[in-house]
């Protein structure tokens, strides 16, 4: 990936139309776009026929590959999607969402929600679809820069998961009535992220 392209996703709510951000009916689909740094460049890059909201991509470290994850219309259970940089090779890998890429690209670590008809929490597996892993509750999962922890959000804490001994360290509980401010803000969603 180059260093002059960025993500964009057109979230559900909004739409780009000649560079400007234009709303969304609820019945429209959103999509994945990238586009460069000085926002020319526009392009779609994703978007799932059948999945009206698309969100959560992630590039892979070597800039490659992109990761997202898509919501079917009539449906709550989130699927995950891998594409190639340029558009081609989109591949359905499975149920999930919120996946990041393993320092190497060789994982994605990713959540299972409370509407998929498996275990929910943090899952592990190798980007070809194969070894699926269940690790951890928890949801919004994050692979640390060195690849041994996962940084995730479990009910109203920030943990991270020791990946080696699979034990999980609270590092803060979010105090109840932040939490709930904090959730209307963003759609109900809390994220971590490594720094």
């Amino acid at each position: 990936m180059s260093t002059r392209s960025i993500l964009l996703l057109a979230l559900l709510g909004a739409t780009v139309e000649s560079n400007v951000c234009v709303p969304l009916r609820a019945d429209e689909p959103s999509a994945i776009f990238v586009m460069k740094v000085d926002g020319s460049g526009l392009r779609r890059l994703a978007d799932v026929g059948g999945y009206r909201i698309h969100g959560s991509p992630r590039w892979s470290h070597s800039g490659k590959r992109l990761v997202f994850d898509a919501i079917p219309a009539g449906s709550a259970a989130g699927r995950w999607f891998l594409i190639n940089a340029d558009g081609s090779g989109l591949a359905q890998i499975g149920l999930g969402a919120h996946a990041d890429w393993s320092p190497d690209d060789k994982q994605l670590v990713f959540a299972i929600g409370e509407n998929a008809p498996i275990k929910k929490g943090t899952w592990v597996q190798n980007v070809d679809g194969r070894g699926r892993q269940w690790l951890a509750g928890g949801s919004a999962p994050r692979w640390s820069p060195s690849g041994g922890e996962l940084a995730m959000i479990n009910g109203k804490a920030l943990e991270v998961l020791d990946l080696i001994e699979s034990r999980p360290r609270r590092l803060l509980e979010m105090p109840s009535g932040l939490l709930r401010s904090e959730e209307r803000r963003v759609g109900k969603e809390c994220r971590s992220r490594w720094s």
